[in-house]
């Protein structure tokens, strides 16, 4: 099963439960994408982003490489379900009626301290890992 995280820039959230997810499951694969990132393909701006990265080398992943994908029918068509991390006004009208779509609220922290980031990962952790007991 293949798995997409999306949140609005691909530069947080999304980057994050795709590294998680990718380092627990042993069947399964996560890809990110963002539902604002299209001006940013091929850029590393996970590095104007420095606690995301700072709290994920806590934990053993390093981030700093990360390229944002922009989130388009291509996309959405690799994915089995489709994890919206972002507000639901961002979701695009080809998405409105997805039976593969599951929404999960965890505010964005863009602008925020260390801690508020640490807290984001330590949330998008304990859902990564009920979604991954879930699909089996």
């Amino acid at each position: 099963m293949k798995i997409l995280f999306v949140c609005k820039w691909n530069v947080g959230r999304s980057q994050i439960a795709k590294a998680l997810f990718n380092k627990y499951s042993k069947k399964h694969q996560a890809i990110s994408a963002g539902t604002h990132a299209e001006k940013y393909v091929g850029v590393k701006l996970l590095q104007v982003s420095p606690y995301v990265i700072q709290c994920m080398n806590e934990w053993g992943y390093d981030l700093s490489n990360c390229t944002q994908t922009p989130l388009t029918k291509k996309v959405v068509n690799q994915a089995d379900k489709i994890i919206f991390i972002t507000d639901k006004k961002n979701l695009p009208d080809y998405l409105q009626n997805s039976n593969k779509i599951i929404f999960w609220e965890i505010e964005d922290r863009a602008g925020k301290d260390y801690v508020s980031h640490v807290v984001m990962r330590d949330q998008i952790d304990k859902l990564v890992k009920n979604l991954i007991s879930q699909i089996g």
